[in-house]
C-alpha cells in the first residue's frame, strides 16, 4: 500500500509496526477535505477478513471496547470495511512499544533503572484491573495474549495497552488464533499451550514473563522439571540496586506467585496482583513517577520522538485530493459486490460513562486557564475601556478568595465523582455475579463487596488529605500569581497619572450653570515582551543552547567506586544563564547514590559553556537535561 494513498476518509502517511491484527499505519483522518487530526489504522490481515461471521463478531466487540476511555488504554475509534479492505481505527500514540524499548536500551546499554520499571509495571497493573470493571460477551475484559508489542509508552511517561480482548474473541477459531500468537510465540504462556482456559490469571502470568525480561534483558523460558526458584535465584538485573545484581527477594517472591505453572497457584485477581507489586514498591521506598519515566523515554528517543513531531507537522498540513466517497463506493458495488456489506466502516459513539482525569491533570489544567483567562481578561480591558478607579485591597483579595473558592470547589467534586464512579464499579461488578450464585455464594459474595467497599472508604479517607494538600497548593499558586499582578495595575495608575482617568470630586454648579465634563484618556498598555535573562522552559526557545567549549572534557571516575568495580550512571539538568554560562546543577538520578558519581558530574558540567538560549533573538535562561553519564 502505498503511504500517503486515500482510502475513504483516511488518508495513509506511514507504516509504523506490524500489530497482530494487521499492519499498522500513521494516518489521517478528513472532515471537509480537510486532515482534522492524525490517528492509527490497522488494515486486518486476510486470515481474519475471509470470515464474515468472525468479522460480526470482532465489529460487535470493537463497538463495545470504543466504551473504554482511560489515559493509559488506547481508545478505538471505528471499525469496519472500506470497499475490499477491512480497517481498525484508534488513537495515535506517540511513543514505543516495551518491545521496542527494550531491545534499543540493550543495544545501547542505557537499561531502564529498576525504580522506573517497577513504576511503569505499576501502572500497567493498575490497567489491567480497571478494564474488569466492564463487560464484553457477559465475561469480565481482559486481554488474554499480553506481550511487548501490545504496551505503548509515550514520550511523555505514560503506559497505554491495546488489543483487549481480541485472542478470547477468537475462542472459537482455532485456524486465526494461531495468526495472532505467529509473531509473539515466546510469549505463550502454559494456559496457551496446554489449551487451558483463557482468563484473568492468563494476563498475570504474561505481566511475570514481561516484568522479568525488562529486569533482566532476557526472555522468561521455563521448562517441565525446572526448578522456578532456583532459576530466579540465579537471574540478575539489568540495572545493579543496593549494590546487589540479584533480584530482591520481595520481586523474587512476587514472580514465583505470578509465574506458577499452575493457575491455581497464581494471584487470585488481578487486584490482588496489583496491590501485592505496589506493595513492593511502598517497601523497598521507590519513588519514580511519570516524570522520570518520560526523562528516560526522552533520553534514548528524544531525537525519533522530534523527528516524529516534524513529520506530522508536515504531514496535517499535507493537500488534500477530493474525492466522492459515495461515488467511488458505487462504482465498486457494481464492478465486485462489496464483501462486507454488514460491518460497513462506523466510526464509533462512546457512551457518556467515562473515566475522570488524574487529579493532578486537573489541578494544572484548571490553574492554567485560569491563569490564561486572568490575563487575556485584563489585558482586553486595558486595550478597549478607559481605566477604571484604582481597587481597593479589600476587593483584591474578595477576587482571589472567589476564585479560589471555585477552584477548590471544582476539585472537591472531581474527588466526589471518582470515587462514586469507582463504588458503582464495585457494585456493579458482585450485583453480575450475585445474579447466577446461590444463596450461600449471595451471601458471602454481599460480605466480600462490603469489605470491598470499605476498603474502598479507607482510601478515600486517605486520599482527601492528598486532596486537601492540593487544594492548598493550587491556592497558593493562584495568590502568587494574582496579587502581584493586581499591585501591578494599582503601581501603573499611580506611576502614569496623565493616561489615568482621574475622580475628582464633583463641583458645585449652581442650577444656571452647566456641568463641563472632563474627557477621559484610555489607559493603553504596551505589550508585553521577553526580556533579557528571563526564565523560559526549554520547548519555549526559538534557538536552543549547544555545547561550544568543555572546561573538563569527562567526569573523573571516583578512585573508590573505580577500585572496587562499581559502576554508576548519573542524569543531571543544567540551568544555563544569558551567557550560556552553567549557573546550577540538579541531580535527576544517580545510582547507585553516596558513591561520589553526582559530584564528579556536578564538577565537570560546571566547567561547560553553551551557547546562549534565546527567545526572538532575546537571550534568556533555561534548564537543559543533558544526556546520561555511564561510569563503566
Amino acid at each position: 500500500m502505498e503511504q500517503t494513498k486515500r482510502i475513504g476518509n483516511f488518508l495513509f502517511f506511514k507504516e509504523k509496526r506490524e500489530d497482530i491484527l494487521g499492519k499498522e499505519y500513521r494516518a489521517g483522518w478528513i472532515e471537509d477535505e480537510k486532515i482534522k487530526n492524525v490517528i492509527s489504522v490497522v488494515t486486518i490481515k486476510e486470515v481474519f477478513t475471509k470470515n464474515e461471521e468472525l468479522l460480526r463478531k470482532f465489529s460487535e466487540g470493537m463497538r463495545e471496547l470504543a466504551n473504554l476511555i482511560d489515559p493509559k488504554v488506547v481508545r478505538i475509534l471505528g471499525f469496519g470495511a472500506i470497499g475490499e479492505r477491512v480497517l481498525l481505527s484508534r488513537e495515535y500514540i506517540r511513543g514505543e512499544t516495551l518491545g521496542d524499548i527494550l531491545t534499543i536500551s540493550m543495544s545501547e546499554k542505557n537499561y531502564m533503572p529498576l525504580d522506573i520499571v517497577l513504576f511503569l509495571f505499576s501502572q500497567i497493573a493498575s490497567t489491567l484491573e480497571y478494564v474488569q470493571a466492564f463487560q464484553l460477551e457477559r465475561q469480565r475484559i481482559f486481554h488474554g495474549f499480553l506481550n511487548p508489542s501490545d504496551i505503548l509508552v509515550t514520550y511523555d511517561g505514560v503506559p497505554k495497552v491495546k488489543n483487549f480482548m481480541i485472542y478470547p474473541l477468537l475462542e472459537n477459531y482455532p485456524y486465526e488464533r494461531t495468526s495472532v500468537t505467529k509473531l509473539y510465540e515466546r510469549y505463550l504462556t502454559p494456559d496457551h499451550k496446554s489449551g487451558l482456559p483463557i482468563t484473568f490469571s492468563t494476563d498475570i502470568y504474561s505481566f511475570g514473563m514481561i516484568l522479568f525480561e525488562f529486569l533482566t534483558g532476557t526472555p522468561f523460558e521455563f521448562k517441565d522439571g525446572e526448578n522456578l526458584r532456583e532459576k530466579l535465584d540465579n537471574s540478575k538485573l539489568l540495572f545493579p540496586y543496593k549494590d546487589s545484581s540479584g533480584i530482591p527477594p520481595s520481586l523474587k517472591s512476587f514472580l514465583l506467585k505470578a509465574l506458577s505453572p499452575n493457575p491455581e497457584d497464581r494471584f487470585s485477581s488481578i487486584r490482588e496482583m496489583r496491590r501485592s507489586f505496589d506493595a513492593i514498591i511502598t517497601e523497598e521506598n521507590m519513588d519514580a513517577s511519570t516524570f522520570n519515566l518520560a526523562f528516560y523515554m526522552n533520553s534514548i528517543f528524544g531525537i525519533v520522538a522530534e523527528k516524529e513531531d516534524r513529520e506530522i507537522e508536515s504531514e496535517i498540513s499535507a493537500e488534500v485530493i477530493p474525492v466522492e466517497v459515495k461515488e467511488e463506493v458505487v462504482v465498486e458495488r457494481r464492478e465486485v459486490p462489496v464483501r462486507y456489506p454488514a460491518i460497513e466502516f462506523t466510526a464509533f459513539k462512546v457512551k457518556e460513562k467515562r473515566s475522570p482525569l488524574p487529579l493532578f491533570i486537573i489541578s494544572i489544567v484548571l490553574v492554567a486557564i485560569i491563569a490564561v483567562a486572568g490575563t487575556l481578561l485584563i489585558v482586553g480591558k486595558r486595550q478597549t475601556q478607559p481605566q477604571a478607579p484604582a481597587i481597593s485591597e479589600t476587593e483584591i483579595q474578595k477576587r482571589i478568595d472567589e476564585r479560589i473558592a471555585a477552584v477548590q470547589q471544582k476539585m472537591k467534586e472531581d474527588f466526589e465523582a471518582r470515587y462514586k464512579a469507582k463504588e458503582d464499579e464495585i457494585r456493579f461488578a458482585y450485583e453480575e455475579l450475585m445474579k447466577k450464585a446461590t444463596e450461600q455464594q449471595k451471601r458471602e459474595l454481599e460480605a466480600q463487596m462490603k469489605k470491598d467497599l470499605e476498603a474502598l472508604q479507607k482510601k478515600r479517607a486517605d486520599e482527601e488529605a492528598k486532596v486537601k494538600a492540593e487544594a492548598e497548593k493550587v491556592s497558593k499558586e493562584i495568590t502568587e500569581k494574582e496579587v502581584p499582578q493586581q499591585v501591578e495595575e494599582k503601581a501603573l495608575k499611580k506611576e502614569e497619572p496623565s493616561t489615568e482617568t482621574k475622580v475628582e470630586k464633583p463641583q458645585e454648579v449652581s442650577p444656571t450653570q452647566p456641568a463641563v465634563e472632563k474627557p477621559v484618556t484610555p489607559y493603553t498598555p504596551s505589550v508585553p515582551t521577553i526580556k533579557e535573562g528571563e526564565t523560559l522552559p526549554l520547548t519555549a526557545l526559538t534557538k536552543k543552547p549547544d555545547i561550544i567549549r568543555k572546561g573538563i572534557v569527562n567526569p573523573e571516575y571516583p578512585t573508590l567506586a573505580k577500585k572496587t568495580g562499581i559502576k554508576g550512571s548519573v542524569m543531571v539538568s543544567v540551568f544555563i544563564s544569558e551567557k550560556g554560562d552553567v549557573i546550577d546543577v540538579k541531580v535527576i538520578q544517580e545510582n547507585p547514590k553516596g558513591k561520589g558519581f553526582a559530584e564528579s558530574v556536578i564538577k565537570t558540567v560546571k566547567t561547560w559553556k553553551f551557547t546562549p538560549p534565546e527567545k526572538d533573538e532575546m537571550k534568556v535562561r533555561t534548564w537543559l537535561i543533558l544526556p546520561v553519564f555511564k561510569f563503566e
